[in-house]
C-alpha cells in the first residue's frame, strides 16, 4: 500500500538494489511498521474454526495433551455490542481456550447468524482462521488499520465483568494470507462456562495415544506442559 512506502518512489530497482535497501531498514530499525504500532508485540493468539468442537477439545487434550480449555459461548448476551460487515449482529459461537506455551489457542465452533467464519468454511474449510494481536487502545488501533486501508469485518465487545473486552477481524486474507484480529482483553473474564478435563483429571497426565507410525518409531503424543493462568 502506498502510505506505507517512502514518499520518495525510486524508479524500479534491481533485486541487488532491493537487498541493500533492506538492509538499510534493518540496521536502521525502519521495518515500516510504525503505521501498524499494534504488531510490534507480535501474534498473541491463533484461532482456528473447528467442526466439533468437543471432539477437537479431546484430541488436543488426549492426543497432544494441550489443555486444561475454558468453554465460553459467544453471542447475546455474553458478548453485547456486535457487528458483521458494518452493520448490527446476532450471532453465536461456541469456542474453548488454552495455552500452548505463550501463544493462546482458540478453536470455534460456528453456532448460528452471519459471521466470517462461515465465510472462511465456505471458501477453505475448516482450519487456521486468523492470528491474534494484542492491544492497550482499541479505538486507537481501528483507526490506525483505517489509515492503511484495512476493513473491520466483525466484531465484539462488552464479554468482560466490567463490560470490557473487544475483539476485531481485519480483512486481510488477500493481502497477507490470513485474517488478523485485534484483541482487547478484558481486565476480568466472565467464568467459563465448563472446563476440560476436569480438574481431578488434569492432574493426571493423558494417557498416550499412538499416531501412525514413521518407519519403524511409533510417534506418539505425550504431555505438554501448560502454564495455568488466567484465560
Amino acid at each position: 500500500m502506498d502510505h506505507l512506502m517512502s514518499e520518495e518512489k525510486p524508479p524500479l530497482a534491481k533485486t541487488g538494489d532491493y537487498r541493500e535497501r533492506r538492509a538499510g531498514m534493518a540496521e536502521t530499525g525502519d521495518c515500516r511498521s510504525s503505521a501498524l504500532p499494534f504488531l510490534k508485540n507480535g501474534v498473541a493468539q491463533v484461532g482456528l474454526v473447528v467442526k466439533d468442537l468437543e471432539k477437537t477439545v479431546e484430541a488436543y487434550w488426549k492426543v497432544f495433551g494441550i489443555g486444561p480449555w475454558h468453554f465460553y459461548t459467544y453471542g447475546k448476551p455474553l458478548v453485547k455490542r456486535m457487528t458483521y460487515r458494518g452493520q448490527p449482529a446476532d450471532y453465536r459461537m461456541r469456542v474453548a481456550l488454552s495455552w500452548l506455551g505463550p501463544l493462546r489457542i482458540e478453536l470455534i465452533e460456528i453456532l448460528e447468524g452471519e459471521t466470517v467464519y462461515n465465510e472462511f468454511v465456505a471458501k477453505h474449510g475448516y482450519g487456521i482462521h486468523h492470528f491474534g494481536l494484542l492491544v492497550d487502545d482499541m479505538p486507537a488501533a481501528l483507526a490506525q488499520a483505517e489509515a492503511a486501508g484495512l476493513t473491520m469485518t466483525m466484531d465484539g465487545a462488552g464479554f468482560g465483568l466490567d463490560d470490557d473486552g473487544h475483539y476485531a477481524y481485519l480483512e486481510t486474507e488477500d493481502l497477507i494470507g490470513a485474517t488478523l484480529e485485534l484483541i482487547a482483553r478484558p481486565q476480568r473474564r466472565m467464568p467459563p462456562e465448563r472446563i476440560y478435563p476436569e480438574e481431578t483429571e488434569a492432574a493426571s497426565p493423558p494417557p498416550c495415544t499412538p499416531l501412525r507410525r514413521q518407519g519403524t518409531i511409533a510417534a506418539c503424543g505425550g504431555p505438554t506442559v501448560i502454564e495455568r493462568r488466567l484465560l
